[in-house]
């Protein structure tokens, strides 16, 4: 069991890495790297509250400087 949490925690570091590299960002990498549910996520974009783009009005993409400086906007 331990074996298998620890094989989960170690591809978890892996995507987060992987992640630190990228610029544009999906919902789902979105909250992965900053612990915040999808749900709470597309409501947000709903609000029009976290800045967010969608080419060709499909998929939802966010811009990683966007959302850290959304984030880190009020103290």
């Amino acid at each position: 069991m331990a074996h298998v949490t620890l094989r989960n925690e170690l591809q978890q570091i892996k995507q987060l890495l992987l992640l630190n590299n990228k610029t544009v960002l999906t919902p789902d990498e979105v909250s992965l790297m900053y612990g915040l549910s999808k749900d709470y996520l597309y409501h947000l974009t709903s609000e029009r509250v976290i800045p967010f783009h969608k080419p060709n009005g499909k998929k939802i993409f966010f811009d990683k400087e966007e959302v850290e400086n959304w984030l880190l906007q009020n103290r």
